[in-house]
């Protein structure tokens, strides 16, 4: 016997689990595509960001400021392209957005760096130099220290870590 309706009882179930499945794919799949995939490096509650711009070196309004803007660019579209790392791409994005003044874009793509590859120091070098630049200086220390904790044998990350100790000993917390 079938009664009406009862075709559409066979069919619920599996409606019921694609949304399921459709709901999980978006709470799964949002995150990466709107923050890319990197929450952001750690600033620590001790530090205090008061603004994120400043008057970049390019940032004139005129051909400097179009070659930064173009360079971005370009550089964007190389992620996920083969022949460059997107981390590499992702640091010179973010050395990019630095000669903008925009503090809050070159932290972003330096904490996608970071969240790339952990076993490199270029990013934390250069996120310590922008939270330095930002007055954050507990979380710059910290990431001069992950630079040379990531690569130690590399000078010019030991080098970074000492200059900043030498003139910031007094506005950071031994981590």
């Amino acid at each position: 016997m079938n009664l009406p309706g009862m075709s559409n009882m066979k069919t619920l179930p599996a409606l019921a689990l694609a949304f399921v499945i459709l709901v999980g794919a978006v709470f799964l799949v949002l995150p990466i595509v709107v923050g890319g995939g990197a929450t952001g490096y750690p600033i620590e509650k001790t530090d205090h960001i008061a603004t994120w711009s400043w008057k970049g070196v390019y940032l004139d309004g005129a051909q400097k400021q179009a070659d930064v803007t173009k360079e971005i660019s370009t550089l964007k579209g190389m992620l996920g392209k083969k022949g460059v790392s997107d981390y590499d791409i992702d640091v010179g994005i973010a050395s990019q957005y630095e000669l903008l003044g925009d503090g809050k874009s070159a932290y972003q793509y330096l904490s996608k760096a970071i969240a790339l590859d952990p076993k490199r120091g270029l990013a934390y070098m250069n996120m310590g130099h922008l939270m330095e630049e930002m007055g954050a200086f507990t979380t710059a220390h910290k990431a001069y220290d992950a630079a040379v904790a990531a690569e130690p044998t590399n000078p010019i990350y030991k080098t970074s870590q000492e200059n900043f100790l030498i003139h910031h000993t007094q506005t950071t917390a031994t981590p």
